[in-house]
């Protein structure tokens, strides 16, 4: 257990599975379930994410799905944008229909500018064309 308890001070981040590993390394070949048993017993436990970390909080409101139900069958008939951050790029994505031939117009553009400029011209020229 003082072994354990010395890893776990240096290293809180690994859980029982790398304990095993360590402690192999070290010449004590141990059971994962011992090594679980024996952290369970010291209240220890790692602070890597553990399961269910996406579950929602029970005060935040959780926003309806809006298109349960509806039967979507003619273009331009429901729109979805997303603009999404990746280092040194913004990229905006146009989804139309499902039946929209191009699916996702993804903006491989090196600066935020030219993104928007193609997502306005994009939205603006399925604008138009609906309106014929």
């Amino acid at each position: 257990m003082e072994i354990i308890d010395r890893l776990y001070l240096a290293h809180p981040e690994n859980g029982s599975r790398m304990m095993v590993r360590v402690l192999k390394r070290t010449g004590r070949a141990v059971n994962r379930k011992r090594v679980q048993r024996l952290m369970n017993l010291m209240g220890i436990r790692s602070l890597a994410p553990q399961k269910k970390t996406t579950v929602a909080h029970p005060e935040h409101f959780k926003y309806p799905y809006l298109l349960r139900g509806l039967s979507i069958n003619r273009p331009n008939q429901v729109w979805c944008a997303d603009i999404t951050y990746v280092p040194f790029t913004w990229i905006p994505a146009v989804e139309a229909t499902p039946d929209f031939q191009e699916g996702l117009q993804w903006c491989r553009h090196q600066t935020e500018k030219e993104g928007l400029r193609m997502f306005n011209t994009k939205l603006r020229s399925e604008r138009s064309s609906s309106n014929v």
